[in-house]
């Protein structure tokens, strides 16, 4: 996680990489006084079987509908996920 302090600092970071268009970025108003959180991510797989809406809240990984933002995962719920698939590499 960096801070971006302007809308210049939000499109170094993204590199490309973000979800948003250039206009959403420059309505985004990063600021010294009001600096964004900008997260890039390493794919470092996919789930293969995908793990379904049931399964996880069978798990109690989720409780209801799925999260809109970044969740913080116990050990057991990752626990859980990562025995139901086969990244292709060990965890």
């Amino acid at each position: 996680m960096t801070l971006a302090h302007s809308t210049e600092d939000l499109r170094r970071l993204a590199g490309g990489r973000s979800v948003y268009t250039d206009a959403q970025l420059t309505a985004m108003d990063a600021s010294a006084q009001r600096p964004m959180k900008v997260i890039n991510f390493l794919l470092a797989g996919h789930f293969e079987p995908p793990v379904g809406l049931a399964a996880l809240k069978r798990d109690k990984v989720f409780a209801g509908h799925p999260p809109q933002s970044i969740k913080h995962l116990e050990p057991n719920q990752v626990a859980s996920v990562l025995k139901q698939v086969d990244l292709g590499f060990a965890v």
